[in-house]
């Protein structure tokens, strides 16, 4: 998560500067998409991240995919607004991983009672000796009959 702190100061200064002042420095920021682009690959070929970041980091990719050659400065502002948001959720996304992460690990499987695991017990249904006593020499634990080669 470090990398991505570092990624997300990294693109979040230039939306910064060219949203500042009512979007007075707009047009001094260039090369804008080609730069956002190339972080959020190289971010998503260094690390896996959840679905919900790797899906915020696309969709901040997509806007800014043909932004330099936009013409429209409310087309601009638009994606600006858009890629801020984008940057907010992702920086709220990191704290919550952090505060999730710092306050109880999972339980440990080895803790829970057997009889909550999938396929442990009794179905409900009566035991057809072809299918659940296999040709075992050990009496079937779901009739309580004898198998095949019986003991």
């Amino acid at each position: 998560m470090e990398r991505l702190q570092s990624i997300l100061q990294l693109l979040t200064r230039p939306i910064e500067f060219a949203s500042r002042d009512a979007y007075a420095h707009l047009s001094t920021v260039k090369d804008l998409g080609p730069f956002v682009s190339r972080q959020v690959v190289q971010a998503l070929a260094e690390t896996v991240y959840p679905a919900r970041v790797e899906t915020d980091l696309l969709a901040l990719r997509q806007l800014f995919t043909d932004y330099d050659q936009v013409r429209d400065l409310a087309e601009r502002k638009r994606r600006l607004a858009g890629a801020r948001a984008i940057l907010d959720r992702l920086s709220h996304a990191r704290e919550r991983a952090e505060s999730l992460a710092a306050t109880a690990p999972p339980a440990a499987l080895w803790n829970i009672p057997i009889q909550y695991a999938k396929g442990s017990g009794r179905s409900g249904r009566p035991c057809s000796r072809s299918s659940a006593c296999g040709p075992w020499t050990r009496p079937c634990g779901f009739c309580r009959g004898v198998t095949k080669t019986g003991r």
